[in-house]
């Protein structure tokens, strides 16, 4: 068994995804993993990897859904080959950081610390997973929004997305990247028309539950 499936079991995989990043000097992936992975998805040649390409390239590695979850949400787009080597290996955090023009002491530097670190990691990623899911429970977005997000992506006008904009789309509304990933196989070659990028979305709002926290009926706020 991939020892890497243990990083996505509810609330333990949290700590065990953190301790291994807390000894992440042990387990670097080669070079030439690297290389072949970001050029197998880096199919345009353009030295650059979307989100969407970004995940399937850590797939291909190996990487657990939680990991290709918290590499994702830490980019703000596309990602060059060593920002991509940064986040299978993180850079070490400063001793401090500036809010506004005060330097405060960074809490995370607490996350380096051996075996200490992994539990201050996991419980911050913890509690961010459970924000998020409080976001996805509470909040569905209406109609109105689903049409501005779909007009902004369909930057030609023909009235469809490619999958690319389905994706992006998609996590502009905090779905989660094993249900993007699913959205993408039904997919295929196809392009996606504003009802069925609206029926993926609240299909995958569904998906993005994690086991213990039942799914509800994404509703409300509907026009």
């Amino acid at each position: 068994m991939n020892a890497s499936v243990l990083h996505d079991v509810p609330i333990i995989g949290h700590y065990t995804l953190a301790a291994r990043q807390n000894f992440s000097d042990f387990f670097a992936e080669p070079l030439r993993d690297q290389i072949v992975a970001f050029a197998m998805l880096d199919k345009n040649n353009t030295g650059f990897l979307t989100k969407t390409e970004l995940a399937e390239a850590l797939r291909l590695m190996g990487k657990s859904d939680r990991e290709i979850q918290e590499a994702v949400n830490s980019v703000p787009g596309e990602v060059d080959f060593d920002r991509f080597r940064e986040l299978l290996r993180p850079k070490s955090q400063p001793y401090t950081k500036n809010v506004g023009f005060v330097p405060v002491p960074n809490l995370r530097k607490a996350h380096e610390v051996p075996m200490f670190g992994a539990l201050t990691k996991g419980t911050e990623s913890l509690v961010t997973s459970w924000v998020s899911t409080a976001a996805l429970v509470f909040h569905t977005p209406s109609d109105t929004d689903l049409m501005e997000t779909f007009r902004d992506l369909d930057k030609d006008g023909d009235g469809e997305l490619d999958k690319e904009e389905v994706a992006e789309g998609l996590r502009a509304h905090g779905t989660q990247e094993t249900e993007i990933k699913r959205v993408m196989d039904d997919l295929g070659d196809s392009s996606a028309t504003f009802e069925e990028f609206k029926t993926a979305l609240h299909k995958t709002k569904r998906g993005s539950l994690p086991p213990i926290i039942p799914s509800v009926p994404f509703t409300r706020g509907a026009n």
